[in-house]
């Protein structure tokens, strides 16, 4: 990764590095910091073999390392016990959380989920240098969120790009938000590969959230709503274009992260 994805600025659990005075550096010479879109390695099983020709399965994709970042002040103040002990704070948390990139060199907008799993204080004695942690990524992929997303009304035919460059169909999550009664039957279909999803028995100005890849139907008040759900049909977007149609009287709005390898 050319270091000209780098600006050394980044989102991490919502919070922008900026806020702590830290920004990300690199002091060695092997580029590490540069190759933190990780390499992935997909293992396969021999499944069977018929008259000598082999047949294989993918067994599990793997991410080929942990990510090292490496802090520095912003603010040109030397490290106290106080500062060290707030970012230790923000990074280390329970579960997988948001890394974000600011990324002023091309029209990506990235993240990936990352845990952290070792800190180092890189110091002299007046406490100038660096913080050194590595972080465990949850996926081996990052992912393209949008800038935008269309919304559509009833009736409405709109274009959704899955920006992924994996060869597996996108399961996004898909808001919708009821605009008739209970009674209303609302079908989101994508004319590209016949995939769709198919909701009735929303009440009046309800809002539902559906994960295509979960299988969950979650309102507002977060209940399940999964009995709504007709056939049990998922959503899925193909590589590239997708043309969407609504049918019933409802908003839809897609949530969606392209997973993606760089």
């Amino acid at each position: 990764m050319s270091s000209s994805f780098w600006s050394g600025e980044f989102y991490f659990d919502g919070t922008y590095s900026n806020l702590l005075n830290v920004c990300i550096i690199d002091f060695d010479t092997n580029e590490r910091l540069k190759q933190i879109g990780n390499g992935v390695s997909i293992e396969l099983n021999e499944e069977s073999s018929f008259n000598g020709e082999k047949s294989y399965s993918e067994s599990s994709i793997d991410s080929t390392d942990n990510i090292t970042l490496q802090l520095c002040r912003t603010n040109g103040n030397s490290w106290s016990e106080g500062a060290i002990a707030e970012i230790y704070s923000w990074l280390f948390k329970k579960d997988f959380k948001r890394f974000q990139t600011l990324d002023y060199h091309s029209n990506y907008n990235l993240c990936c989920y990352l845990k952290a799993v070792s800190f180092k204080k890189v110091l002299n004695p007046s406490f100038e240098g660096y913080l050194e942690i590595e972080f465990k990524p949850y996926t081996p992929y990052w992912y393209s969120i949008p800038t935008s997303s269309p919304t559509l009304l009833d009736g409405e035919i709109k274009s959704i790009v899955n920006y992924s460059n994996l060869y597996e169909t996108y399961k996004p999550k898909v808001k919708i938000t009821n605009k008739g009664t209970s009674s209303t039957n609302i079908k989101v279909i994508n004319e590209s590969n016949n995939t769709f999803i198919e909701v009735l028995g929303l009440s009046d100005n309800e809002v539902v959230i559906i994960d295509c890849k979960m299988g969950t139907v979650i309102n507002s008040d977060n209940i399940n709503r999964f009995e709504i759900l007709q056939d049990y049909n998922l959503l899925e977007l193909s590589k590239g274009d997708n043309k969407i149609r609504l049918n019933g009287n409802a908003k839809v709005e897609f949530i969606c992260e392209f997973p993606i390898i760089i």
